[in-house]
């Protein structure tokens, strides 16, 4: 008598497709529930302390609530795991912009240009051009939309 070969999903397989789940409604809850999405982002870096998405979820989550100096801390921990994911650039830029840290946040965009080769990423450059605006090197600020402009002619952004 043959026994029939059965296919079950790994387990593995199962446990990441809930920590999917349970990662998109920390996120979902994030708008409306911050405390409710900070706290199972808790139970989930507890597992995962190596997800970088995590900590950007829970870095917003505590922006949300009013808690910056843990929100810097969630995005400090996220640059630990990995420094270089275009996202966690972005939310830390997007941290430091909206706390009028314009002056840090132009020295974190020219040291992401330089160690991870970013200079060729049109968000990161035309955000450095906005933050340049800012701290009022408006040469600066027009030599890189010129070569923005040169590199997007089309984009009616610059």
């Amino acid at each position: 008598m043959k026994k029939s070969l059965v296919l079950k999903p790994a387990a593995g397989k199962k446990r990441d497709s809930t920590i999917k789940e349970r990662i998109n409604l920390a996120a979902k809850w994030l708008l409306t529930e911050p405390a409710k999405s900070l706290q199972l982002l808790v139970e989930l870096i507890s597992e995962n302390a190596e997800n970088v998405y995590l900590w950007i979820l829970m870095a917003q989550a505590q922006q949300r609530l009013g808690a910056s100096a843990e929100a810097e801390e969630c995005l400090n921990n996220a640059q630990a795991v990995g420094a270089d994911n275009l996202d966690l650039i972005n939310a830390k830029a997007e941290f430091l912009y909206h706390n009028g840290r314009f002056a840090e946040l132009n020295e974190y965009l020219n040291d992401v240009i330089k160690l991870y080769g970013y200079g060729d990423k049109e968000e990161v450059l035309s955000l450095q051009a906005l933050v340049l605006l800012k701290l009022n090197k408006f040469d600066q600020a027009e030599i890189l939309y010129s070569h923005l402009t040169e590199r997007s002619p089309g984009n009616w952004l610059y």
